[in-house]
């Protein structure tokens, strides 16, 4: 199970504690908003399934890249629809592994739960 505590001060600000770490979250930018850390979230899921794939199959990992953007829809009510690119270089240049690390990392919990409640496209930057 995973948890995670948050603590509010009378501020703008939201302490996050989890089981390892705690980490500030600020509506005033004096830390992610809370949006932000939610595709930071969804970002390392992502990740993390990168490195799982790229370990399966033998490959080195001299790092990389995701972003993650979000938008909100028209009454601001929740997110819209999401945009995840994954900036692996030429680390996945072959198309049939890339369609196999693309179908791999979608099985990121939060990437499942998020596209399930909103449009998120997935994509490899060349």
């Amino acid at each position: 199970m995973f948890r995670a505590t948050v603590e509010n001060h009378g501020d703008s600000r939201y302490v996050a504690t989890t089981g390892t770490s705690a980490f500030v979250i600020d509506t005033q930018g004096r830390g992610p908003h809370p949006l932000e850390a939610l595709l930071a979230s969804q970002a390392a899921c992502i990740a993390h399934h990168v490195v799982a794939w790229l370990r399966d199959q033998g490959m080195d990992n001299p790092g990389f890249t995701i972003a993650a953007s979000a938008e909100l829809n028209g009454d601001k009510s929740r997110i819209g629809a999401m945009a995840i690119t994954a900036g692996l270089d030429r680390l996945v240049p072959d198309a049939v592994q890339r369609a196999q690390l693309h179908a791999f990392v979608q099985r990121c919990p939060i990437y499942r739960t998020l596209s399930d409640a909103c449009p998120v496209t997935l994509s490899f930057q060349e």
